[in-house]
């Protein structure tokens, strides 16, 4: 069958960037337009601050904490209400860096503003009411990119526009926090195609019923066109939901209990970020924020589009180019001077709010509640035994293994630390616990093929220990009791980015080489930041905590949890009546020249388009999402959790150029390969809503449109724009570069057959 490119893009960056390496000194390499990956001050010190914890009795050695809202349980009868403003606020992390100006959530009768501040924690069945206050400022903290990002919305021009969005809830679109339910501050107020449930100017009303298991959500923002930046500003923060059924795994010790008034386990939100080291003038708009006032210490985001690619990331041929480089693809055309950039890879590791923090254990159990919280960095994490150098671990080149680009992989030589045993996902317990970092496992890459050496798979991880896409999250238990007293772990990460191929620019640990003749940061100092490896640290103490009648952990959880995800969570047992729907991941390059993310129904298409994601009320639809992209994306699916079903290999050939191309089929579709599938990962083994999509394959889901209980009205949006009587939500790549340039659709639910409007 021959190879047909259709509608379908180019298939991946990792062939352009190889294309481009082999023109060797055919590339014209622009000027001046490099600057070192790394814009945090140097020198931040590793384990010199303590894990923040939840309330004011939870702060670290610097004084942060996380706060815990407390709900007016009067106001509305047997609902949970809540008064939050988002405003902006000075916080210093740590004491190798400036205080820091954010934006994020706090009570709005506390001045208790706090970086991830404002979390949730929900009783199943039992209603919450927020009601949030946009109390932004009319100037952004980052630099906001003058261009419309699909060139059709107007009165953005607001940069104080924010929405919320519940991350994985069940609920109506009036409060899911879409993208155009944006809305301003009440100065000259302003707002898109929202729904503020009544609120008055400058504030929105958003009713969660909160009928759902166990699980870990968050809430963040999702303001169309500005999303990545608020989010990034802090945005951002946790919403937990709890019932009867973990209450009793924890009161019959099967889940540690951590007592006080949180006994729900540890959260560790992990995330990486950019402190502008204040060392180029404040209007250099290729260094600093190209915003007022700006100083040391300020977050750092990235908004010059340097061009051209890379020529070369061999660590044996950083000095391929000395005339300068760039970070994205590029076919030439200039780029407006501050842009929206493809993704963004910051140099320093945050935990709750901490850099590289500290956490004393004692020798139990302990309960950890994982999210990842990046704009665009995975990890692959692990648990390693401290060996008293500086950053805890040694690393050593692999003698028979390279990443994507021929380099050695970089493997810890210590020994492993604790088993993992992950009892969880984002949308709550598992069917059954899986154990993972026993031993460790370091990443490894799929390098040959029976397919030959276009295979788009080549590159791919096919080898990782606990692997979070950006908003994945995990819950897991660690056991301490067998660790020695005065023991050092470390919770370590080693996967590249982008993810799966990698820019070895982007990955900042002790021994790397100094990359700053291709653009990169100098060597680090062990120790010492930039470190995107190094996470925290545990110390284990000398207490040793005992729990009545409990001696092993995994044989117990083998039998509760399968017992528990019956009776809290909706049966998997779910069909579709119809032929299974075909989506595509592509990317190509905007007007500006900007590399940009599309989805496919199966044509690329953006967020604006006319939406071709449409269910009824109650209907189970099988979704086939090709990638044909060099990225993995975790794809995010607001209202619906997905059943993972399998993933397989997708057929290519190669086109006239010698481009990695998908093969269709006589409907112009493109289609799997017999005999490559493979089920789900045993920590995807129950339902998901944020699922990684791996270049070269198809991902098979499955999942069931089912609406809250209650009354909404159908999306104005929809009516006025597309003539389409329906709710409106969406699903779109977590990468927030990527959701905002395209990749992201509008996905509908209408009324069942019969049904009727359901307002």
């Amino acid at each position: 069958m021959e190879a047909v490119m259709s509608n379908y893009s180019k298939f991946s960056r990792r062939q352009f960037l190889k294309r481009t390496a082999l023109a060797g000194a055919g590339i014209t390499l622009l000027p001046n337009m490099a600057f070192p990956y790394s814009q945090s001050p140097a020198g931040i010190r590793k384990f010199l601050v303590g894990l923040p914890a939840l309330g004011p009795g939870g702060a670290n050695n610097f004084g942060n904490y996380i706060p815990v809202l407390t709900p007016d349980t009067q106001k509305h009868k047997g609902t949970d209400y809540y008064e939050v403003v988002a405003k902006q606020f000075t916080q210093q992390l740590h004491p190798d860096i400036p205080p820091t100006t954010f934006w994020g959530y706090a009570d709005a009768k506390s001045p208790d503003s706090k970086y991830l501040g404002g979390i949730i924690v929900a009783k199943r069945r039992r209603p919450v009411k927020l009601k949030m206050i946009n109390q932004l400022p009319g100037q952004h903290i980052l630099p906001i990119d003058p261009t419309a990002l699909d060139n059709t919305i107007v009165n953005e021009a607001r940069p104080d526009r924010m929405a919320v969005h519940l991350h994985g809830g069940l609920l109506h679109w009036t409060s899911d926090g879409g993208p155009y339910a944006w809305y301003s501050s009440a100065n000259n107020f302003l707002h898109g195609a929202s729904y503020l449930n009544g609120a008055e100017p400058g504030a929105a009303i958003y009713d969660y019923p909160n009928d759902q298991s166990s699980r870990f959500l968050w809430y963040h923002d999702h303001a169309h066109g500005i999303t990545r930046l608020n989010a990034y500003a802090g945005l951002a923060s946790a919403y937990l939901i709890t019932d009867d059924a973990e209450a009793d795994l924890v009161r019959r010790q099967i889940l540690p209990n951590h007592g006080g008034a949180f006994p729900l386990g540890i959260p560790l939100v992990i995330q990486d970020k950019t402190f502008w080291d204040g060392g180029a003038t404040a209007t250099d708009p290729l260094y600093n924020q190209s915003a007022p006032g700006a100083v040391a210490g300020s977050l750092w985001y990235p908004h010059a589009y340097e061009v051209p690619p890379l020529p070369s990331m061999l660590f044996s041929d950083p000095n391929l180019s000395t005339s300068g480089t760039g970070r994205w693809d590029n076919p030439g055309i200039v780029t407006p001077p501050i842009s929206t950039v493809p993704e963004f890879f910051s140099d320093t590791m945050l935990v709750n709010g901490a850099p590289y923090p500290v956490l004393p254990v004692d020798r139990r159990r302990y309960r950890f509640r994982l999210l990842n919280g990046s704009q665009a960095r995975f990890f692959n994490l692990m648990l390693y035994k401290a060996d008293g150098s500086a950053d805890g671990i040694t690393l050593a080149p692999s003698l028979t293994e390279v990443d994507p680009n021929g380099n050695p992989l970089q493997i810890p030589t210590n020994a492993s630390g604790p088993r993992m045993i992950q009892i969880g996902n984002e949308c709550g317990f598992l069917l059954q616990p899986v154990v993972l970092n026993d031993p460790a496992v370091p990443l490894g890459f799929k390098t040959t093929s029976r397919f030959g050496a276009s295979d788009p798979t080549l590159g791919n991880v096919n080898r990782y220990n606990l692997l979070l896409a950006p908003a994945e999250r995990a819950d897991i238990i660690v056991d301490f009791r067998d660790v020695a007293p005065g023991s050092e772990i470390i919770l370590y990460n080693d996967a590249p980015a982008p993810f799966p191929c990698g820019d070895i620019r982007n990955d900042y640990y002790t021994g790397r080489p100094d990359l700053s003749s291709i653009g990169g940061a100098p060597a680090n100092l062990a120790g010492q930041g930039p470190d995107t490896r190094i996470i925290m640290k545990f110390k284990v103490g000398s207490k040793t905590v005992s729990e009545l009648n409990f001696t092993n952990t995994l044989n117990t959880l083998k039998l509760a949890l399968p017992i528990t995800f019956a009776l809290t969570q909706p049966s998997m047992l779910i069909f579709p009546k119809t032929p299974a729907k075909v989506k595509t991941l592509n990317e190509d390059f905007d007007e500006f020249g900007r590399l940009r993310q599309l989805i496919g129904a199966p044509n690329p298409a953006m967020f604006v388009s006319t939406p071709t994601e449409v269910a009824e009320d109650g209907e189970v639809q099988r979704w086939q999402i090709f990638n044909f992209t060099g990225d993995t994306h975790p794809m995010h699916f607001h209202l619906v959790n997905v059943a993972v079903r399998k993933r397989e290999q997708w057929a290519f050939g190669t086109n006239s150029s010698g481009e990695t191309v998908p093969l269709l089929n006589a409907h112009g579709m493109p289609f799997a390969i017999p005999n490559t599938g493979r089920g789900p990962d045993g920590n995807e083994a129950g339902w998901k809503e944020t699922v990684r999509m791996n270049p070269g394959e198809v991902v098979t889901v499955d999942m069931k449109f089912d609406l809250p209980p209650g009354n909404a009205p159908y999306s104005p949006r929809l009516l006025a724009s597309y003539g389409v009587k329906g709710y409106e939500f969406v699903w779109h790549c977590h990468i927030l570069e990527h959701e905002e340039h395209d990749m992201m659709h509008a996905m509908i639910v209408t009324p069942a057959r019969g049904q009727g409007h359901r307002d």
